[in-house]
């Protein structure tokens, strides 16, 4: 038999039983009908009637129990007269079966067991298929389900469980597949679906607000994983608003892509986001972001969503890669733009940079520890918009120029030293060191000595130079700060 399913007004088909229904009609009321029957006494009787035998041989049954004006009364049996199939047993009432149970004659098998009124089952009762297998239980009225009840396969496994008012699907009712396994939860209300809850391989899938039978309003969806996938609004039974999650594995991260959904339609921005742990069945606060920006998916399938066009890429040390992606990759001869902000919380003493020019990404294992490298032409940026040109290779500067102002005057003159980002103390990514000649803008001079990292300026002694190149003087400086707050002044002259 197929699954328990309501129809279009939400009342419940229900068919009492795969057996002969010609077979449970002959035996309703069996007891009714005793003219051409006579009483065989058995030599015992009480107060409440005869023990005995009666015989129908025009109906070929044959009745045997107590017996009161000839009806069948208290404990008692039906039975074909030729055969000696039983039909009926239990309890009756004057002539008519209250509780007790009903076979077929051909199968001896049941057909239904529990409480009759009329000859129909009317308070609690079971219906069972050909096989002797329950089919219904539950309590009925008139031979109808009214109440709870449960249906099952012919497996014994249960098909259904939930409550049955005047032919409507009430309340919380649950259906389960021929294995037994929960596949749907479903909230009635007179007769009409109005929230459910699907289930696949044991997990809820999702749950909604149901209306006209379409899911409408409030509601969720997981995937098989267990991983929230959607939630927001649904209308005409679609994904209206809200959130999508999807989700991917690599290496031993889980990666979650988060869009939002706007009447239906996926923003064109996505945010990803990474988790080492690979239990983690939704996106929180435990989960890193990774890239916020464009994006395009494989065959229109927002499961396999790609990095592309204008997007940031969130490194563990502070710097964002910023750039034009394609297929999840920023192209060789593309130039990015790396920045390096100020993060004070990690890392204090650490001023804002950038550099822009050809990067190398790799996080084809982890996209939350991935590789990047200056790796080409590029500039690397200060605060104050000073610069210097080189060349990279995977990371290593292999050749660059003098630092200049942003107006493209000389502004350092020296070495060049590259700096762990990850250390707390450091303040650039690179810097000058060791002797270096400073031109500062604000006075036409140039100021010699060994530069400090730690300080981001040149330390005591200074030596003074004209811009001719001839020596002024060499003395301690007068240290203070440009109206920039970056470039120190080391002279009030």
């Amino acid at each position: 038999m197929s699954p328990i399913q309501p129809n279009q007004s939400g009342s419940l088909p229900f068919a009492r039983s795969t057996q002969s229904a010609s077979q449970l009609q002959q035996s309703k009321g069996l007891t009714n009908s005793l003219s051409n029957s006579s009483l065989r006494r058995s030599t015992s009787s009480s107060k409440r009637g005869v023990k005995g035998q009666k015989v129908d041989t025009e109906r070929d049954l044959i009745y045997t129990g107590t017996f009161i004006d000839g009806k069948l009364h208290d404990k008692g049996e039906v039975r074909t007269l030729s055969s000696n199939a039983l039909l009926e047993q239990g309890t009756f009432r004057d002539g008519c079966l209250v509780n007790g149970s009903i076979y077929n004659p051909h199968t001896n098998a049941i057909i239904s067991r529990g409480m009759y009124k009329d000859g129909k089952l009317h308070g609690h009762g079971i219906l069972y298929y050909a096989n002797g297998q329950k089919y219904c239980e539950g309590v009925f009225s008139n031979e109808k389900p009214h109440g709870k009840v449960v249906f099952y396969w012919e497996s014994g496994k249960m098909m259904f469980n939930g409550t049955i008012i005047d032919d409507q699907l009430c309340d919380l009712c649950k259906y389960y597949n021929e294995n037994g396994v929960l596949t749907k939860e479903v909230e009635y209300e007179n007769g009409k679906e109005r929230s459910i809850a699907t289930y696949a391989m044991g997990r809820c899938t999702c749950k909604a607000f149901m209306q006209n039978g379409k899911r409408e309003g409030p509601g969720q969806e997981w995937d098989l994983a267990g991983h929230l996938v959607f939630k927001g609004q649904y209308h005409d039974n679609l994904q209206y608003s809200g959130v999508y999650y999807s989700y991917s594995m690599r290496g031993m991260e889980v990666i979650g892509y988060v869009l939002t959904l706007k009447e239906g339609v996926p923003d064109p921005t996505v945010q990803i986001f990474a988790t080492p742990n690979l239990e983690a069945m939704a996106i929180d606060e435990s989960w890193r972001c990774v890239y916020v920006g464009g994006w395009s998916c494989i065959n229109n399938n927002l499961n396999m969503i790609q990095k592309a066009g204008n997007g940031a890429l969130y490194l563990p040390d502070g710097r964002i890669l910023d750039g034009q992606w394609q297929s999840d990759r920023i192209p060789p001869e593309t130039f990015a733009t790396v920045y390096a902000p100020e993060v004070p919380e990690r890392f204090p003493q650490r001023k804002k940079a950038w550099y822009v020019g050809n990067v190398w990404l790799d996080d084809s294992m982890s996209v939350l520890q991935p590789t990047l490298y200056y790796h080409g032409r590029g500039r690397f940026y200060f605060p104050d918009k000073s610069y210097f040109e080189g060349q990279w290779n995977r990371g290593v500067l292999e050749s660059y120029s003098c630092i200049f102002w942003e107006n493209g005057k000389v502004k350092y003159q020296g070495q060049i030293k590259q700096y762990d980002l990850n250390d707390p103390s450091c303040i650039h990514e690179y810097l000058p060191v060791g002797l270096v000649r400073y031109y500062p803008l604000s006075q036409n001079l140039i100021v010699e000595g060994q530069f400090d990292d730690h300080y981001n300026c040149i330390n005591n002694p200074i030596t003074l130079y004209r811009l001719d190149g001839s020596q002024i003087c060499q003395q301690n400086a007068d240290y203070s700060m440009e109206p920039d707050n970056y470039n120190v002044r080391y002279v009030n002259f």
